[in-house]
């Protein structure tokens, strides 16, 4: 596919999501249920459900997050997570969430305000080749809409698989931002580093990033935002660098070319500020 024939589907599917969104305003039917319709679902493969309730077991486990803490949804989709920490823990925690596809927080707006007042969505007009081509902001200036010291733990879920290095830098200043001190962060990543670059070179992995723009590699040098990777001695110095220690990584499916329907497909990163 060419760059033209590209950009031209992706301002389509751009137009598409505002006539989405529209329609969610209209019709309430459209966020009563649980989970939204495959129609409108950008959120990935795999059962909604399933996926969502999966990844918060995958958070619990590695942040032990509990009730009567507060979490920051980094990209919170068309609400997966939300759902999934609704299904978990209720009012018993206090939920924000921002993203960068309008459709997808008006659905969450609709969906949860009807459930509870604890979990909130914000929309981040942020420009993004592949998601959110005529968004008016940049990722790399960007300033999450929350409080210093506001948050008990954040996560980014297949996020910064889809953003450039200055980009992802800010985000993770941001996230030291709105952490409380021996806050706890939950990322996730293609990681490049022995392991994964082994498999890659043997043709084992699912991606094979062979394309360097700057201090990432991308899948598809005419889309950079679709699929990135970074390399683990990158993460370890912007999370440094941001406050962050006791980097934990937990190596996923990707670099076995299994699983793309899993939560635990991408590499998992856990860090917690520091100072």
């Amino acid at each position: 596919m060419s760059g033209i024939v590209r950009r031209a589907k992706r301002y389509a599917e751009y137009a598409v999501f505002a006539i989405i969104d529209a329609g969610i305003e209209v019709f309430p039917a459209l966020s009563r249920s649980e989970r939204p319709l495959n129609v409108i679902n950008f959120g990935g493969g795999g059962d909604y459900i399933a996926m969502g309730d999966g990844l918060v077991q995958n958070i619990v486990e590695h942040t032990g997050f509990r009730g009567g803490q507060t979490v920051v949804d980094i990209g919170c989709g068309i609400g997966r997570n939300a759902t999934a920490l609704f299904r978990r823990f209720g009012d018993a925690i206090e939920y924000r969430g921002f993203d960068i596809i309008r459709h997808g927080v008006t659905w969450c707006r609709k969906h949860f305000g009807r459930l509870s007042g604890r979990y909130r969505f914000d929309r981040a007009d942020i420009y993004n080749s592949a998601y959110n081509p005529l968004g008016r902001l940049r990722a790399s200036e960007y300033t999450f809409p929350y409080t210093d010291g506001f948050a008990d733990m954040a996560f980014a879920a297949s996020v910064f698989t889809h953003m450039q290095p200055a980009e992802v830098e800010r985000y993770i200043r941001e996230t030291s931002r709105i952490l409380k001190i021996g806050g706890l962060v939950y990322f996730t990543f293609f990681i490049l580093d022995e392991h994964s670059e082994a498999r890659i070179a043997r043709g084992e992995a699912s991606f094979s990033f062979r394309h360097q723009i700057g201090n990432c590699r991308v899948e598809n040098a005419a889309e950079p935002d679709g699929v990135v990777a970074y390399s683990l001695d990158w993460v370890k110095v912007a999370l440094a660098e941001a406050g962050f220690g006791d980097l934990r990584l937990e190596q996923a499916s990707w670099r076995d070319g299994l699983g793309s329907v899993s939560p635990s497909f991408q590499d998992i990163v856990v860090a917690r500020k520091l100072t």
